[in-house]
């Protein structure tokens, strides 16, 4: 017996590297998603094929024409797409498959529900032709996010090195229909915290933000001609927001543990005084920050031209939280050994 659990898009960078996945497929009506099924259990009769596999196609959507691509004779990284609209266990009837039993459901049993998407948390750099990059996860956290699912093997101090593949994780989320599942997903990145290494959660980001992404209109050629890998690169003010942070829990942890003139303002001098001065590296590039205590927590910064008045609210062991033109900011200070980063 053949059945046919469900159809998805696929986001690639190229032959070889998938990035998204998504089910059931935006591209797809219900009349061309039967052909397709209907063609890839011909393929599997043909075969005698006896597992579960994938059956692929390439579609143009100008002529809604498709053309056989290839059988992927296994599961693949993306089934948990599947597993999440169906509710079955892709693995376990695999082995059970495996041990000569037959498939417990007909193809009329197969109904799916809502909406699946995976995302490839990848140790990488997508402005450089998503180069594989190396390092230890200094911090590592998932937020709770009802509806995702996380496959991943890494917590925070685990190697990412140059012997294995550079995927980190998978993140799946299920929702009750696209647009959800997309803002959940959205969510999800946002609140990933992977610090330590270059991925591509930025990317990710940015391309879950991409409007034609959003509308699934895009193909093949979406990454090299409708995507602006500079979009990726943080923002001046956000280097600068966490220089700041950096420097008021610097400030914050001497402020604690001065034993001598304490009544005084930090930095006080009994003549005119300049600023005191951070410096900080971001990649190649050296910031430098000069900053001066003021009045009850208030702090006057000056960084690469920019003037901030900074109101610190609060410090905690590894957090810092402050008001910057009327907005609050929060950091988390993940510390290991004795390399800190923000």
């Amino acid at each position: 017996r053949c059945c046919i659990c469900s159809s998805a898009n696929v986001l690639s960078k190229d032959a070889t590297k998938k990035i998204i996945e998504e089910s059931p497929s935006p591209a797809l009506d219900e009349t061309l998603r039967n052909q397709m099924g209907e063609a890839a259990l011909k393929i599997a009769r043909a075969l005698h094929y006896d597992n579960a596999g994938t059956v692929e196609f390439i579609l143009d959507t100008q002529t809604e024409a498709f053309y056989f691509l290839e059988v992927n004779t296994r599961l693949q990284v993306e089934h948990p797409v599947t597993e999440e609209i169906l509710g079955l266990d892709l693995v376990q009837l695999q082995i059970e498959m495996a041990e000569g039993q037959a498939l417990p459901f007909t193809q009329a049993d197969i109904q799916g529900r809502g909406y699946a998407l995976e995302c490839r948390l990848c140790a990488e750099d997508a402005q450089k032709d998503f180069r594989p990059a190396t390092g230890k996860i200094l911090y590592w956290h998932i937020p709770p996010v009802e509806g995702l699912r996380v496959e991943s093997a890494v917590e925070s101090g685990s190697e990412i090195s140059i012997y294995y593949d550079s995927m980190i994780a998978k993140l799946i989320v299920w929702d009750k229909n696209r647009m959800a599942a997309h803002r959940k997903m959205r969510y999800a990145l946002q609140n990933l915290r992977c610090l330590g290494l270059t991925t591509n959660q930025d990317f990710l980001i940015k391309l879950f933000e991409h409007p034609q992404f959003q509308q699934g209109n895009y193909t093949t050629h979406f990454l090299e001609k409708d995507f602006d890998f500079s979009q990726i690169a943080p923002e001046p003010k956000m280097l600068h927001l966490a220089a700041i942070a950096a420097t008021l829990f610097d400030w914050q942890a001497r402020q604690r543990t001065r034993s001598l003139l304490k009544h005084l303002p930090s930095g006080w001098r009994n003549n005119f005084y300049e600023a005191q001065q951070e410096k900080y590296w971001t990649g190649s590039e050296e910031m430098a920050v000069r900053y001066r205590f003021l009045q009850e927590q208030s702090f006057e910064f000056s960084l690469q031209a920019h003037l901030y008045a900074v109101q610190l609210l609060d410090t905690q062991p590894q957090a810092v939280a402050f008001t910057l033109e009327g907005q609050r900011y929060f950091f988390i200070w993940p510390k290991m050994r004795k390399t800190s980063i923000f």
